[in-house]
């Protein structure tokens, strides 16, 4: 039933590409990696893993001044499932209607382990947007999911969900409002309703540069349990900046969120401010702010905190050449909680990571992508649940393109975790990606 599903789909495309004046694309690929990862036991002893992943899609499109019809196929599979994935897709342009677009995916994905969670989804997704000037235009879009397995169990249950939303856009100012119900058939998670309206604003006057949000989120469950409650959540969002200079924009940002949970137990009030620096023609941005959140009723899972953040990051680009290098700093206090278990400076603790980027195009058909970071956290009071730690994280690119048609690249990644004091849980990961892709 399934091939005759795919199979269909096919037939109906190039039906289409057979009688329609229309231009016809696309790009079939193929890629897979292997990843060996090595672990220490308990008694010291080395043990390894190794993981295999294999993908194919294959990608067709057909579009004319007026209407387009696209047609995707993904395989994929590795240690732990065998996936299918389809998806057909229709578009119309019309002046009085406007845009429209619409497709259906099926996905089945089969558990090839004991656990056999095999399960089927479907998605339908509708879209119009009409465009009444350059600046001015009015979209509606609707999306039905619907997912069942083959087998309820190991708290995995049916469900559908529902969304729909609308945006209205008008020069620098946007309203959106969205919609979303999801339902189970069964278990001990609650479907929901939630009602979510946003207003936003993006401009530029004179000088100033102008990026604000104001959000509404009201959500409530079939039935409420520790974990879900209904609640009502209003964010504002500021981030408004200066030009003083050609190349050196100062900006304030501010963030406010007020969550009130229904029988109060979860309300907390949250806030940031801070303020970033852009400056320089190949932008060097820093960033620094203060966070604070606090619940009105605490306990060991909701503990009030300051958090401290700051970052610099730099870019520089050119025609075969891109840089970019970033370093962010975290510190979380929490706060002191005498009537738990949990001591004052428990989880308290400070993040570091820094990133490099580089890409470098050798000739038109040759590019190498370089990728490190390396991160470290430490906690004020360590234990093996919150353990320091350093990691490192590097891959090497390697990517031949041949007019454009034929592209082939390979990539080697290497991951390493140590832990200062519970070097048991040390690991060392090795992932080699290897990929091709040809375009019609």
């Amino acid at each position: 039933m399934k091939r005759i599903f795919f199979l269909s789909l096919l037939l109906l495309f190039f039906s289409f590409f057979s009688y329609a004046n229309m231009n016809f694309s696309g790009d079939l690929y193929l890629g897979g990696n292997g990843a060996y990862t090595l672990k220490k036991d308990l008694d010291g002893s080395n043990n390894s893993e190794f993981a295999g992943y294999l993908n194919s899609n294959l990608n067709l499109l057909l579009q004319s001044e007026k209407f387009f019809l696209s047609f995707y196929g993904e395989l994929d599979r590795d240690n732990f499932y065998y996936e299918k994935d389809g998806k057909i897709a229709l578009g119309f342009m019309n002046d009085t209607v406007g845009n429209s677009r619409f497709y259906f995916q099926y996905k089945d994905k089969d558990d090839i382990t004991e656990s056999d969670n095999d399960n089927r989804e479907q998605i339908y997704y509708l879209e119009n947007t009409k465009y009444f000037s350059d600046d001015f235009y009015f979209s509606v879009n609707g999306k039905f999911d619907f997912l069942k397995y083959k087998e309820m169990k190991n708290d995995l249950y049916n469900y559908n969900i529902i969304s729909l939303g609308t945006i209205i856009s008008y020069s620098d100012y946007s309203f959106s409002y969205s919609y979303e119900k999801e339902e189970y058939d069964d278990g001990p998670t609650p479907g929901y309703k939630e009602n979510s309206f946003v207003v936003d604003n993006s401009s530029y006057m004179n000088n100033f540069v102008l990026n604000n949000s104001l959000s509404y989120t009201i959500k409530k469950y079939d039935f409420v349990t520790e974990d879900y409650n209904d609640y009502n959540e209003f964010v504002v969002y500021l981030k408004d900046g200066y030009r003083i200079l050609p190349n050196f924009i100062p900006y304030l940002f501010s963030n406010l969120t007020l969550h009130n949970e229904k029988d109060n137990i979860g309300d907390f009030t949250s806030y940031e401010i801070g303020m970033e620096i852009n400056m320089f023609k190949y932008p060097l941005v820093l960033s620094g702010s203060f966070e604070r959140k606090d619940y009105l009723h605490e306990m060991s899972s909701r503990i009030s905190y300051n958090k401290y953040k700051a970052s610099l990051n730099w870019s520089i680009w050119s025609d075969s050449f891109s840089f970019y290098i970033e370093d962010s700093a975290e510190l979380q206090k929490l706060e002191d909680i005498k009537s738990t278990e949990f001591p004052e400076p428990k989880n308290n603790n400070y993040l570091n990571t820094t990133s490099l980027v580089l890409s470098f195009d050798i000739s038109r058909r040759y590019s190498v992508n370089f990728n490190g970071a390396y991160e470290f956290k430490r906690y004020f009071v360590e234990d093996e649940m919150n353990a320091n730690y350093n990691q490192i994280n590097i891959s090497l690119e390697f990517v031949y393109n041949l007019l454009f048609k034929y592209k082939w690249n390979t990539k080697l990644e290497y991951v390493g975790t140590t832990y200062e004091t519970y070097d048991e849980n040390d690991t060392t990961e090795l992932t080699l990606f290897s990929a091709i892709q040809y375009s019609f």
